[in-house]
C-alpha cells in the first residue's frame, strides 16, 4: 500500500508497540492491584527513589493518562497520513517525530507503574533517559531544520530586510505563560532546597537541576523572544523559537480566531487557526490579531 493511502511499516510498528505498552500496563496493573499494600511509592526524586507516598487507588491516573496520549498519538499519526503537504520531507519529518513521541511516551508510562510497583523506584537512570530523549526529538527537529533551510534563510534575511512592502506582526505570549514558566522554576528549586535540607549537597542532583532548568529555558525562552509573522509579498513567514514556517498566501483558505488550546505555534490562548489546501494547518498568536486577519485575507484575495 502507497505512504498516501496507508501507514509506513515504522508507522504500524509504533502503533502496535504503543498500544502493545498500553495495554500490557493495564492488563499488569489488573494482576497485581488486590496484592499492593495500601501505599505505594507515588513520587519520586531526581535519582529515581520516592519521596512521597500515597493510597494505591492513585496509581489508575497513570494508565488513563496512558490511554489517553495514546488515542491522541493515534489520531495525529492518522491526520499526518491524510495530510498533503507541499514539501513531503516535511511531512516525514513530523511523522518521524510523533512515532518516536508515541513510542516513548508508551513505554516510559509502563515503565513507571511496572518499576514503581515492583520495585518500589524508577531507577537512578530514568530521568537520565528522559531528558535524552527529549534532547534527541528537540535536536533532531532543530539539525532538520538547519540542514534544509540555514542557507536558505541567511539569503532570505537580505532580501527580507530590502523589501519595503514586507510586514511584521510580533507573537503575543499570554500572562499564563510567563506564569508556568516561573511556576516550573520554583517547583524545580524547591525540589532541590528539600534535598539539600534532608540530605545535604549532593553534587550530582545539583548538577541534573541545573541541567533541567537550562534544557526548559532552552526550549521555552527562544519561543518567546523570537515570536513573529513576516507578511512578505508571495507569502507569509512564521518565526516561533528556533524554526521557522511559510505559508503561500495561495494556499490558504481561511483564517479563524481560537482558543484551542491543543500544541500550536503559540504562546497565547488568543489564537488564529489558519487553514490551508496544503497540508500546512497551523494555530498561531500575533498581538494585533484582527488586524492581522484583515491584512492576511487582502493578501490573499490579491493572489
Amino acid at each position: 500500500m502507497g505512504e498516501k493511502n496507508g501507514y509506513r511499516l515504522i508507522e504500524k510498528m509504533t502503533l502496535t508497540f504503543m498500544w502493545g505498552f498500553t495495554c500490557m500496563t493495564l492488563f499488569y496493573l489488573a494482576a497485581v492491584y488486590k496484592e499492593l499494600p495500601s501505599k505505594i511509592p507515588m513520587h519520586f526524586n531526581f535519582w529515581g527513589q520516592p519521596d512521597r507516598y500515597g493510597n494505591k487507588i492513585e496509581i489508575m491516573i497513570l494508565p488513563i493518562i496512558q490511554i489517553i496520549l495514546s488515542v491522541s498519538m493515534h489520531a495525529t499519526l492518522r491526520e499526518l497520513r491524510k495530510a498533503r503537504y507541499e514539501d513531503k520531507e516535511d511531512n516525514t519529518r513530523n511523522r518521524n517525530v510523533s512515532c518516536t513521541v508515541a513510542l516513548g511516551t508508551s513505554m516510559l508510562f509502563f515503565w513507571i507503574v511496572f518499576s514503581s510497583t515492583y520495585f518500589g523506584n524508577v531507577g537512578r537512570y530514568t530521568v537520565f533517559v528522559i531528558f535524552g530523549g527529549v534532547i534527541g526529538i528537540f535536536g533532531y527537529g532543530y539539525t532538520y531544520h538547519r540542514r534544509k533551510f540555514g542557507k536558505k534563510e541567511k539569503k532570505e534575511s537580505r532580501e527580507s530586510a530590502d523589501e519595503g512592502n514586507a510586514v511584521r506582526y510580533e507573537g503575543k505570549v499570554g500572562i499564563w505563560m510567563y506564569a508556568l514558566l516561573i511556576f516550573i522554576h520554583l517547583m524545580i528549586l524547591k525540589g532541590l532546597m528539600d534535598d539539600v535540607s534532608q540530605r545535604g549537597v549532593n553534587m550530582g542532583e545539583l548538577a541534573v537541576i541545573l541541567f533541567t532548568i537550562l534544557l526548559v529555558d532552552l526550549i521555552m525562552l527562544p519561543m518567546m523572544w523570537r515570536n513573529y509573522v513576516l507578511l512578505k509579498e508571495q507569502e507569509l513567514m512564521i518565526y516561533f523559537g528556533f524554526f521557522k514556517k511559510r505559508i503561500a498566501y495561495k494556499h490558504i483558505r481561511t483564517l479563524k480566531p481560537t482558543h484551542n488550546p491543543l500544541s500550536s505555534w503559540a504562546m497565547s490562548l488568543d489564537r488564529i487557526y489558519i487553514y490551508t489546501d496544503s497540508g500546512d494547518d497551523i494555530m498561531i498568536a500575533v498581538k494585533k490579531r484582527d488586524e492581522f486577519i484583515e491584512d492576511v485575507q487582502s493578501r490573499c484575495i490579491n493572489q
